[in-house]
């Protein structure tokens, strides 16, 4: 009788878990097409790294901090089983800035600003969680500047922080952005620089998968 009972016990608990899978894996389906984004960022470059403190570290000579704007308009496609792919484009606007004078045969520096735009391509996992919050943790972005003085050279940028965000109701409308601060790097012609940046995305349903 005790075994029989011990078996109902343990046969309950492993459907409750195989169920529980089913329905994160239903969850996920629930996006499967492509969406629309369009959103905005906004970037601290530090030249030298930043601090414990998420404080840019002090310049150098080459190694400005400098303050970066964008727009951005691309897709998003949710394969129904928590991956999916992106790509974008991008108009940059970079601030002025001011890089003081290190020594005395070391003049400084005043850069005026400037603007860019670029093209991205990537990669990203998700989790639709049952409340229909999500959370994205987007792989590298590879892309090209197609604008500005850096026009024509590829990029790459590594360590971007978690997405997080509601889906409303009748799953046309998904928003996104990062809650916590983290450093990620950007890297162009060899040179790599920490970076951290606020992201904010909407994105709209615009075609059902499957």
């Amino acid at each position: 009788m005790r075994s029989r009972l011990l078996l109902s016990v343990v046969g309950g608990i492993v459907l409750a878990f195989g169920q529980a899978a089913a329905q994160a894996k239903d969850f996920n389906k629930l996006l499967e097409g492509e969406y629309m984004v369009t959103g905005s960022s906004s970037c601290i470059n530090g030249g030298n790294g930043f601090n414990a403190n998420l404080s840019p570290n002090p310049p150098s000579p080459g190694h400005p901090v400098f303050v970066q704007m964008f727009n951005v308009q691309g897709a998003r496609t949710f394969n129904g089983d928590g991956t999916g792919s992106s790509s974008g484009r991008n108009i940059s606007i970079q601030a002025p800035n001011f890089t003081p004078q290190f020594s005395p045969t070391q003049p400084a520096i005043f850069f005026p600003g400037g603007a860019g735009a670029s093209e991205f391509t990537g990669s990203f996992t998700y989790e639709v969680h049952p409340d229909l919050t999500i959370t994205i943790v987007q792989g590298p972005l590879n892309g090209m500047n197609t604008a500005g003085g850096s026009a024509g050279q590829p990029f790459s940028v590594t360590g971007i922080p978690v997405f997080e965000g509601r889906i409303s109701e009748d799953l046309r409308t998904i928003n996104i952005a990062h809650v916590v601060p983290g450093i990620e790097v950007f890297s162009q012609g060899g040179v790599n620089r920490d970076r951290i940046c606020y992201r904010e995305r909407t994105l709209t349903r615009v075609k059902r998968g499957g």
